[in-house]
């Protein structure tokens, strides 16, 4: 019967070992795709003469210097007029207002479903706001109305890029370790067990006999899985968030 439980054993922590390292490696694999795209993104940028920094695209549109009253006063006159509500959402975009840009392109998108350039637009303003799952369906969706936007694949790509990163394990500094961090999880989870282990050694007893460490286990190892499972969690949670868009960002 012992026998028989170790290689149970055995067989379960090769098995987990395979998928830890398995995600790993398709973390690092999705890394080199999100670096593809970080090229593509600043290749783009110099063909299109447009100056990329970090998350901002600067331009020289002239509805930037609009009259925000004129406008708002053109919407109560015509409340069913899209091309109001996107210039005045365009004008605060300018300002770096993103969250009040963004309900004016809202109502834009609600008025006219297929208004390309609010959606590219309201993309814009998700990357700044860090929304980037709400960007890429915004971008993607200006892409398809209008192929030709060219500030929207830009943007498009951009956020692929950070997509693919978050999803991976990340070459920017971000804080989320992605599939590669669930990899790197799973094998925190086995050195908790060798700690476990170890927790029930003579040595170890012989040590709390002598008062350099507690008389209790879990004083040491309850904090360790605590951190673990707490880690664990976010790590799946912002993997899952991203999964459903793997097919498009690939």
């Amino acid at each position: 019967m012992k026998k028989l439980f170790t290689v149970i054993l055995v067989v379960f922590v090769v098995f987990i070992n395979i998928i830890a390292f398995g995600l790993i490696l398709y973390g690092l694999k999705i890394n080199a795709k999100a670096n593809e795209y970080r090229t593509l993104t600043n290749v783009l940028a110099m063909q299109n003469n447009i100056y990329t920094d970090k998350y901002e695209l600067l331009d020289q549109e002239k509805n930037a210097n609009v009259n925000i009253k004129n406008l708002q006063e053109r919407i109560k006159n015509e409340p069913n007029n899209a091309k109001a509500y996107f210039e005045i959402g365009y004008f605060y975009k300018k300002r770096s207002e993103e969250q009040i840009a963004t309900k004016y392109f809202d109502k834009a998108i609600e008025l006219d479903p297929y208004y390309a350039d609010a959606y590219a637009n309201r993309g814009y303003c998700y990357i700044v706001r860090k929304k980037n799952i709400e960007a890429f369906k915004d971008l993607q969706k200006a892409v398809k109305l209008d192929p030709n936007n060219k500030k929207a694949l830009i943007n498009l790509t951009d956020v692929k890029e950070k997509l693919l990163s978050r999803l991976g394990g990340g070459a920017r500094p971000y804080r989320h370790l992605g599939l590669s961090g669930i990899g790197l999880s799973i094998l925190i989870l086995q050195l908790l067990f060798v700690v476990f282990y170890e927790l029930k050694t003579k040595d170890i007893k012989r040590q709390r006999e002598m008062g350099y460490l507690p008389q209790q286990d879990w004083i040491i190892v309850i904090p360790i899985i605590l951190i673990y499972i707490l880690f664990l969690i976010y790590q799946t949670n912002e993997v899952i968030k991203i999964l459903p868009y793997i097919k498009f960002l690939l």
